[in-house]
């Protein structure tokens, strides 16, 4: 019987993976892949086999937009973004939407999605969906084009892309590229890891956040700031230290490093009056986020994604997304 489970299997996705080399079938899987159930779309990526060949596809995002991005031959980066949005992280996604539409309700006019280490510009395409200015910082030049193009497609218009890292002084830093693009790095130390493949080595221009966003010191902006910066997250904070005690961000922080990584930035975050969550996958009743305990050094996480909020409003809207 598992044979021919096995067998019905391998022969139905070689069908598909055949009839999406025609355009109108690619069309079709496009679209009942953005509408399919997480577990399918789990299945879809393990045994279709996308076309190496450009087209345009269309991401729709949790809250119903539609965003369209080119994957063009030969360039798995347009690929992954393409069809990373549905599956890579669902929790996530929860997240912008839950932020992006109560800024768009409560603060449509002072509110702004920092997005740091935007690498692909996954995370920004729910702000950008909703017209919310949107300022993507990202060193790499390859994936700006990306964003860009991506942006001119969807008529975006309400955004800057900012070519700097981020750190805790205003100077130039060696900037340390890595062939997929999602672990490129400022720290020597991660570079060196064996499951990075460092392609290319630059000098770069760093800046503090504080003084990219000097003119929102002491305003009544409202702010929700995403960090995947691979290991510098330390520096980077330190640089941003005006920023939080004058605006009180919401903050999604990507930290992969624990021990005493870890415990040094939620112990400085809390000493700032924020409460700080782990982000996992949501359960059956959409629940994703846990409060952290205070001492973490030998806690074992099962997330890499950290949520800290100090704003009212956004705690008491992401209760009921708490494990309890």
């Amino acid at each position: 019987m598992q044979r021919i489970r096995t067998f019905i299997r391998v022969a139905f996705f070689a069908i598909i993976n055949n009839l999406i080399k025609i355009k109108p079938f690619m069309s079709l899987f496009n679209y009942v892949f953005e509408r399919a159930p997480y577990s399918v779309v789990e299945l879809l990526n393990r045994h279709v086999v996308i076309p190496n060949r450009e087209f345009d596809w269309t991401i729709r995002l949790y809250n119903g937009k539609e965003v369209v991005t080119r994957i063009h031959k030969d360039n798995q980066k347009t690929m992954h973004v393409a069809l990373g949005y549905k599956w890579h992280d669902r929790g996530l996604n929860m997240i912008e939407d839950i932020i992006v539409n109560h800024f768009e309700a409560k603060h449509r006019q002072n509110s702004i999605f920092i997005d740091c280490g935007a690498n692909l510009g996954m995370r920004s395409l729910t702000a950008l969906s909703k017209n919310m200015k949107v300022v993507m910082i990202e060193p790499n030049d390859e994936t700006n084009q990306i964003n860009l193009e991506r942006c001119r497609m969807n008529n975006f218009s309400n955004y800057d892309l900012l070519t700097y890292g981020v750190s805790n002084n205003d100077e130039q830093k060696k900037f340390y590229f890595d062939s997929s693009s999602y672990l490129s790095t400022l720290n020597a130390d991660i570079a060196k890891e064996d499951y990075i493949t460092i392609t290319n080595v630059l000098t770069i221009e760093v800046r503090k956040l504080d003084t990219i966003f000097a003119s929102l010191l002491n305003t009544d902006t409202k702010a929700y700031i995403k960090m995947d910066i691979e290991g510098h997250e330390i520096e980077a904070l330190n640089g941003a230290h005006g920023l939080i005690d004058s605006i009180s961000p919401t903050l999604l922080i990507e930290i992969n490093e624990k021990k005493e990584h870890i415990q040094k930035i939620f112990t400085n975050m809390r000493q700032k009056g924020y409460t700080v969550l782990e982000k996992a996958e949501p359960d059956e009743s959409n629940r994703f986020l846990s409060i952290c305990p205070d001492n973490v050094l030998n806690h074992n996480f099962i997330s890499n994604d950290f949520l800290f909020v100090k704003d009212k409003e956004i705690l008491e809207l992401i209760k009921p997304y708490q494990f309890q």
